[in-house]
């Protein structure tokens, strides 16, 4: 089966005990983590070593991912550092890009449930991804980067963001 694998990120950082590992996508592939159930480990040109996934909780940066009950504490604090592949046939298609953040300018922002939450009231743009400012209904803002990781989806039509969950970037008074 050699040849049939693609590379998705890498081990950052381990957690034995748990069976957990914290994996950084490769730019463009975060979604490549969302519902898989199985994951190889490689170092150079070997074939992986496959595991199943128990869960898996993508984040801004990475993803972390939680190992089946056949892997032991060692095999685990072994994957440090080790690639991420999944099957070619597994590839997910890649999703449709995000708007330009100033095209979301003056939006409502919504959570996946359809409950407003505020409406965009400034977009920033750094090196790595833009930013939109949003004002929240019941007060204070948030810095939300514009990312597969954080928005669902953008409604154009509707003057809608829709996004995951917006906690890690409020702002404190």
């Amino acid at each position: 089966m050699s040849g049939a694998w693609v590379a998705i990120g890498r081990v950052r950082t381990v957690r034995p005990g748990h069976r957990q590992l914290r994996i950084e996508p490769l730019p463009g592939l975060e979604t490549q983590f969302a519902a898989i159930r199985q994951i190889g480990f490689r170092r150079g040109g070997q074939e992986p070593a496959l595991h199943g996934v128990v869960t898996v909780e993508v984040q801004t940066r990475y993803a972390v991912v939680t190992l089946g009950s056949g892997v032991s504490a060692d095999a685990v604090a072994a994957l440090r550092g080790a690639d991420v592949v999944i099957a070619q046939a597994d590839m997910k298609a890649p999703e449709a890009a995000l708007p330009p953040a100033p095209a979301m300018q003056d939006f409502d922002v919504m959570d996946v449930s359809g409950k407003r939450l505020g409406r965009v009231t400034a977009t920033y743009f750094s090196r790595g991804n833009s930013v939109i400012e949003i004002e929240e209904d019941g007060g204070g803002t948030a810095l939300l980067p514009v990312s597969r990781t954080t928005i669902e989806r953008v409604d154009m039509e509707r003057g809608a963001v829709i996004v995951f969950d917006m906690d890690p970037f409020r702002q404190e008074a």
